[in-house]
């Protein structure tokens, strides 16, 4: 007899917990013990209990973030007090999961996560910013029409990373970087180009083109494909992603007019180009001029993209952002040079 007790005491004691677990569950507090959900093994109730993916992929983290629900075939989820009714799904539902304010909280995934904080970093830096039109007729004619018809890989986005990348050599304070201790400014041998690049599921990634200013852009072609390609598969290496010391960001293909772009932390700036679109512009005449200034006589269409540069104030001063995006106007404005430098 005292051996049955004995054997019956680990029975007693799941039960209990059990019962427990079914009290404090808000969707059975109605129920009687004798509506307690049937396990596949009668003598261990948590055998058949799985737990949601806790994985830290991007991929994975939106589900909620807050609440481990652990949850059988057929009874509800055991939620903290913040969601009492918590759904399975990975995207919350505003009709369940509403609080008192008809508001919902879908979790960050990890990337997002990452972008948020580095944004707080980044805030803390003084900027300041400058804008420029430049024409790109004669651009988008020579990249689209001259150079894609025989290397389709060689995009705009590569075209105007090569063109910055020749501006930046004649103005290599603009891929400077500011000591963190404020003792000076780290000059860099080689233009290494951040390009923003958006994610699925929300974020963005910022893929590296190494040495854009001495390799030609036709090999930047291939290599920038490679890269938004693994960079949506989430195959980079960190160094493909963390090493540059210039970044651009281009929401042109969008239709926005122009933006201001949040300097990323170590870089002395970044630039942010709209769309290029037709406007109207005062065309000057080359066969009258006053002091050696030609004299506006016409208006003509000509498409326009302007483009805005976010500069650390520690390093950079308004001249040098003027004097950088003078020299890029050039370069865009007479395309050739981006493939005849070398």
């Amino acid at each position: 007899m005292v051996r049955e007790c004995k054997s019956l005491e680990p029975c007693i004691l799941i039960s209990l917990v059990v019962a427990l677990v079914h009290r404090i569950s808000p969707s059975s507090t109605s129920s009687s013990s004798s509506s307690l959900p049937s396990f596949s093994n009668p003598f261990c109730p948590f055998a058949s209990l799985s737990l949601p993916s806790l994985s830290s992929s991007p991929s994975s983290s939106s589900s909620t973030a807050a609440v481990v629900a652990v949850s059988t075939s057929s009874s509800p989820s055991i939620a903290s007090s913040s969601s009492p009714s918590s759904s399975s799904s990975p995207s919350p539902s505003p009709s369940a999961d509403d609080d008192a304010n008809g508001q919902v909280l879908k979790p960050f995934t990890t990337l997002q996560t990452a972008v948020a904080r580095n944004m707080l970093e980044c805030i803390k830096v003084p900027v300041f910013n400058v804008a420029m039109d430049i024409e790109t007729d004669r651009f988008d004619a020579f990249v689209l029409k001259k150079l894609r018809s025989t290397h389709p890989d060689v995009t705009i986005t590569v075209a105007l990373a090569k063109a910055v990348a020749i501006a930046l050599k004649s103005h290599p304070i603009m891929f400077s970087s500011c000591a963190p201790d404020l003792s000076g400014a780290y000059y860099h041998r080689d233009v290494n180009i951040a390009l923003a690049v958006a994610m699925p599921g929300g974020g963005l990634i910022t893929p590296v083109l190494r040495s854009v200013d001495s390799v030609d852009i036709f090999q930047l072609g291939r290599q920038w494909a490679d890269l938004v390609r693994r960079a949506r598969n989430k195959q980079l290496k960190p160094e493909e992603y963390s090493t540059g010391n210039f970044a651009i960001s281009n929401l042109g293909m969008y239709g926005v007019d122009s933006f201001t772009a949040i300097l990323p932390k170590g870089m002395a700036a970044i630039l942010a180009i709209g769309s290029s679109k037709p406007k109207l512009v005062v065309l000057p005449n080359k066969d009258s001029k006053v002091d050696g200034v030609e004299l506006a006589t016409s208006i003509g269409v000509r498409r326009v993209m302007r483009v805005c540069l976010t500069a650390d104030h520690r390093v950079v001063y308004g001249s040098d952002a003027a004097e950088f995006l003078r020299t890029l106007k050039s370069i865009i404005e007479k395309p050739e040079q981006i493939v005849l430098q070398l």
